[in-house]
């Protein structure tokens, strides 16, 4: 389960480097008196996944074994579900602040098929 959180933060400014500067950030304590609105979406649960292929490859990569095609097959479906399960999770945190605030998230992502290409 995934637990959606924001921050949206405006005027002064702030280090996000650990929990108390951010509950600083958010209670508005900080230089510059900024103010800051935290926001918490309702959990997100996503599918189990077996992503042990990830670590098949590694393990083959660092022994310098030979990649099968249906191990390379395997590896970029997780991949392409690991990175769709991210746009949608950064999508929907993304959707709870202000239009101004979600940066690349504004828009979906298209998923590029040459980000996943195992090269032996």
């Amino acid at each position: 389960m995934i637990v959606q959180t924001g921050l949206e933060y405006e005027g002064g400014s702030v280090s996000l480097e650990g929990p108390i500067e951010l509950t600083k950030a958010v209670l508005g304590r900080v230089r510059g008196g900024g103010k800051g609105t935290y926001h918490v979406g309702d959990p997100i649960t996503l599918p189990p996944l077996d992503v042990s292929i990830i670590e098949t490859i590694i393990n083959k990569r660092q022994n310098k074994e030979k990649v099968t095609s249906e191990e390379r097959q395997q590896f970029s479906a997780v991949y392409r579900t690991l990175k769709e399960e991210a746009r949608m999770v950064a999508e929907k945190i993304a959707s709870m602040l202000p239009e101004s605030y979600r940066g690349q998230h504004r828009e979906p992502i298209e998923l590029n098929e040459q980000d996943i290409e195992i090269v032996d």
